[in-house]
């Protein structure tokens, strides 16, 4: 996180978690919460929904937070 430092809160949390789902940190079919996020990374809510919005908008994770299968591009 400390890498995104510079960037807006919502950038960074959308940053972290899209890599930990590339990495395999979370896997296909795991569910994100925003409450679990936000407690994880000592925020509010409303950044970890914006970038949760973000990830669904690139098709990375869907209905409810469910994380879907990553396809390299």
């Amino acid at each position: 996180m400390e890498y995104y430092s510079s960037k807006p809160l919502r950038e960074a949390i959308f940053y972290v978690v899209k890599n930990a789902i590339i990495e395999g940190v979370f896997l296909p079919r795991d569910r994100l919460t925003k409450d679990d996020i936000a407690q994880q990374y000592n925020c509010s809510r409303t950044p970890v929904r914006e970038a949760l919005r973000k990830l669904d908008q690139e098709n990375i994770q869907g209905y409810g937070q469910k994380i879907l299968p990553y396809h390299y591009p």
